[in-house]
């Protein structure tokens, strides 16, 4: 069984981080989408068709960006990744710290969860500890379903995020005996960083920091959205017609007919997912070019 994820705009090979994306992406898709589908994650493939290669290229490569001394604020690629989550979080709800516990009481103990999870997958830097990430998002989920809004969460003495976390996990572990308990997670290899992304979530980051989150900010923002656009403009001017096809397209059609040629006896699925402009590249293909 094969679920190929065709990649949306944005992405380049030597982006820091790429691998650890993917890797991530991988296993969540193992774990995440093929359990629920009946299938069994080991024995699912998972494929990245990449076309950003063929995607936008500028001329200078962003030489007109300001650069500065913000630029060293993290100590390395990860870290830089943390910085620009951390800041995001921060812009969408509006505040310099985030608070689980306060998010849980304004909006819903589940949006509070989901952000513990965002946390993890920032802090991720192994398949391994995905994997286990993965495994103790399935098991919060079935702690949502059963307990909506546990009074922990809404106590009058507001909890830290380290201590909301803590609670959420021993709260799974309390789950009846046929939930999957914690132990199984190895919490060890990836508790330590996220309670750290958490801490630095609901501390409001110094003058300083301030600064160089905007600097580092702005600099992401700017590749992001001139690759977005170019990347656009680059699949509709280059996708070529059903007779000849451009490059992207032959690249992820390709892979489409790998996947396809792959397939054993008695495996009829093959799973697409396609990402942003990875599904208008996959809906182009799957519906006018084969």
């Amino acid at each position: 069984m094969t679920i190929v994820f065709v990649h949306g705009v944005n992405n380049r090979k030597e982006d820091a981080g790429i691998a650890e994306d993917v890797a991530r992406k991988k296993e969540f898709l193992k774990t995440l989408l093929a359990t629920p589908l009946g299938l069994d994650p080991a024995k699912v493939k998972v494929t990245f068709p990449y076309w950003g290669g063929d995607g936008v290229k500028f001329l200078w490569n962003h030489v007109s960006l300001p650069g500065g001394g913000y630029e060293t604020l993290a100590l390395g690629s990860q870290n830089r990744e943390i910085d620009l989550w951390l800041n995001e979080v921060h812009e969408s709800f509006g505040a310099k710290s985030v608070i689980l516990d306060q998010v849980s009481r304004d909006r819903s103990f589940a949006d509070a969860v989901d952000l513990i999870w965002d946390a993890a997958a920032a802090t991720a830097n192994s398949p391994g500890n995905i994997e286990k990430i993965a495994a103790a998002y399935q098991a919060s989920q079935r702690y949502i379903e059963e307990y909506p809004a546990p009074s922990w969460a809404l106590q009058a003495e507001p909890l830290s995020n380290e201590e909301f976390l803590d609670a959420l996990l021993k709260g799974i572990t309390e789950m009846p005996a046929h939930e999957k308990k914690l132990e199984t997670f190895g919490l060890s290899g990836w508790l330590a960083s996220t309670k750290e992304a958490l801490a630095r979530l609901g501390s409001a980051p110094s003058a300083a920091a301030t600064a160089g989150l905007l600097a580092l900010g702005r600099t992401s923002a700017h590749q992001k959205a001139s690759r977005f656009l170019g990347d656009v403009f680059v699949y509709l001017k280059n996708r070529g017609t059903a007779a000849a096809s451009g490059p992207i397209v032959q690249t992820v059609l390709q892979d489409f007919r790998n996947a396809d040629a792959a397939r054993q006896d008695g495996d009829d699925k093959l799973i697409i997912v396609g990402h942003s402009l990875g599904g208008v590249i996959t809906y182009d293909i799957l519906s006018y070019r084969n």
